[in-house]
């Protein structure tokens, strides 16, 4: 029988029992509860600072040109993150009532639960329509530092309307300003500052007590700098809440409406994976719905523009009956070029690199337990387990395969052919 927190995190969708260290404790499903279902609790609570890292992931374009890409990672405390993810919930559910009433429904395709579809059958369904139409183009748009250019006042409005009210309630009020007037601190500095040299080992709360808080962290009463980074902006949204990507999707409602106009004035075809647009129509009007977007974008506010540099066209066209492109088409981690599927580029090199690095890390634990006098063998079993196709729920199996058989055709079997012998190669050399 699994443990009672995550049979209540089931029944209630919103409460998950994490034990990460931060500025405070985990609290059970009971006193959580009491205190997000509590309007006048979550009206007056006092947020902590978010803390914030980087992820960083390295891009390869050439042999010559390795670049890493760093993406900001904001994460609540315990408590914030628990009314983060009920006052989601509740707005969720609105939003999807809202959006059907406007037939935005098959539109807007990214941070909806329920729906039990990935970003395979999105790009599958997306491929299909160019097979159905045959004579297109096809329009992959990006929209850059998306959650950092949300407008602030624009999105209390859409919020409002979410609620079918003219002035947010207080208590939603207070999660608004939480998400709009955030506090962070930077986690490598903070575990500096309270000598921390391992995360696993980190006390739970981080602090021992407020004055501690307040004093190391907040730099209130000593020499010490403050630690607490402000956001005095007016747009912006902290990226890694559990509410943060809900809320995009409600500040890009009005958005959504100009684009789902547009797609049925010319029979066009829109989607929206986050800050991910693809259109798919006739070529008459790809400087239109360009111009569309544009105007759109500008719309929701000065700082939402348009990736040029990763805007991506391409042309399809029947010849000799079959279906060809000037230019492959990716979309959501995936190639179509009229005929073949494929992995992108940057996806198999991750998995790759994952494989290497699985198989280097299993010789430096064969090599130390040979030092103590134990089996020095690499166990193969696991990392065939964890990177091949002999295993379930992996990279091969749950997604690569899955794809495949989406699909069709076997050209993402190929890319990955020889993975297995991979494994015995790089555990075969020294």
């Amino acid at each position: 029988m699994p443990p009672q927190p995550y049979k209540k995190e089931k029944q209630e969708g919103w409460y998950r029992q994490r034990t990460y260290p931060h500025f405070d404790r985990p609290l059970s499903f009971e006193r959580a509860k009491d205190y997000v279902t509590n309007p006048t609790k979550v009206e007056y609570h006092e947020f902590f600072p978010l803390l914030a890292y980087d992820i960083k992931a390295r891009r390869y374009r050439d042999h010559d040109d390795r670049r890493t890409k760093s993406r900001p990672i904001k994460y609540a405390a315990h408590l914030d993150g628990y009314i983060y993810s009920y006052y989601c919930l509740l707005l969720s559910e609105l939003y999807e009532h809202r959006i059907r009433q406007l037939s935005l429904d098959e539109s807007v395709i990214a941070y909806r639960s329920g729906r039990g579809l990935s970003n395979i059958d999105f790009a599958h369904q997306a491929f299909e329509e160019i097979r159905r139409r045959g004579k297109c183009v096809a329009i992959a748009l990006d929209i850059s530092g998306f959650f950092d250019s949300i407008d602030h006042q624009k999105l209390e409005e859409e919020w409002c309307k979410t609620l079918s009210v003219t002035k947010l309630p207080k208590d939603h009020l207070s999660v608004f300003r939480s998400v709009t007037k955030w506090a962070e601190v930077n986690r490598e500095e903070c575990y500096k500052r309270l000598a921390i040299e391992d995360e696993k080992k980190a006390p739970r709360p981080l602090c021992k007590n407020a004055r501690e808080f307040r004093e190391k962290i907040k730099g209130k009463g000593t020499v010490q700098t403050t630690l607490l980074t402000v956001n005095n902006h007016h747009y912006g949204v902290p990226q890694g809440t559990p509410i943060s990507a809900l809320l995009s999707n409600v500040y890009m409602v009005p958005f959504d409406q100009v684009m789902k106009e547009l797609e049925s004035k010319i029979g066009g075809y829109y989607r929206r994976y986050s800050d991910d647009i693809l259109w798919i129509c006739d070529p008459q009007y790809k400087e239109q719905v360009m111009q569309a977007v544009d105007t759109a974008l500008e719309d929701r506010g000065d700082h939402l523009k348009r990736k040029e540099e990763k805007t991506d066209i391409s042309f399809f066209d029947t010849t000799k009956g079959r279906l060809e492109a000037d230019k492959p088409l990716q979309y959501l981690g995936f190639i179509f070029d009229g005929r073949k599927h494929l992995l992108r580029s940057p996806t198999l090199a991750r998995y790759w690199r994952r494989l290497i690095y699985a198989v280097r890390s299993a010789k430096r634990q064969a090599r130390k337990a040979k030092r103590s006098g134990k089996n020095p063998q690499v166990f193969k079993k696991k990392l065939n387990s964890d990177l091949t196709h002999l295993g379930k729920g992996n990279f091969v199996t749950a997604y690569a395969y899955k794809a495949q058989k989406k699909m069709g055709g076997k050209d993402i079997r190929r890319q990955l052919a020889g993975h297995q012998e991979r494994i015995n190669l790089e555990i075969c050399n020294k």
